[in-house]
């Protein structure tokens, strides 16, 4: 994950929405694989008291800094985004994603369908997957969704897209 995520820049602001398990485990991830590319990890959640005793409580053992913040506006400068919410509809909007913004969705249908349309749309895009075919089966992840709500297959497209698609 983290080759695809920095892509080898360093200097990367990150910016986590969701503070649970997953988005934690995510930031481990990143902590062993890639702690230099980055030069803060916003965390932005629901609940900002809580979000603050998280980010706290995990900080120690980062070896990039962790900020908690209680809005988009860090999202608006920052090269890689995780979400990572719980709830079932989309946690960011289209607007404050930068264009060259890496994405890892770890939620729930967490991206607008204008903001997947837009990537899809990027020729300079490449859409990654761990199983096309699962995540249509759940049909929760808002990849699979969008295409769904084309009346189409992700894995289908994936599979006549490989310059696209990567699983």
């Amino acid at each position: 994950m983290h080759n695809i995520a920095t892509s080898g820049r360093t200097g990367v602001v990150g910016f986590l929405v969701g503070n649970g398990a997953v988005g934690v485990g995510c930031l481990d991830f990143l902590n062993l694989g890639a702690p230099g590319s980055y030069t803060v990890f916003n965390v932005c959640a629901r609940d900002n008291e809580k979000n603050k005793k998280i980010v706290a409580d995990i900080a120690p053992r980062m070896k990039f800094p962790l900020k908690a913040v209680e809005d988009h506006s860090a999202l608006r400068t920052s090269g890689f985004l995780i979400t990572a919410a719980s709830g079932d509809v989309p946690v960011v909007a289209t607007a404050d994603v930068p264009d060259d913004c890496h994405i890892l969705s770890q939620g729930r249908n967490d991206l607008p369908p204008d903001l997947i349309k837009k990537r899809i749309e990027d020729p300079k895009c490449l859409i990654v997957g761990d199983n096309f075919k699962a995540m249509e089966e759940r049909d929760v992840d808002p990849l699979a969704k969008y295409h769904s709500a084309k009346g189409e297959k992700l894995a289908e497209v994936a599979k006549k897209n490989p310059n696209k698609y990567l699983e």
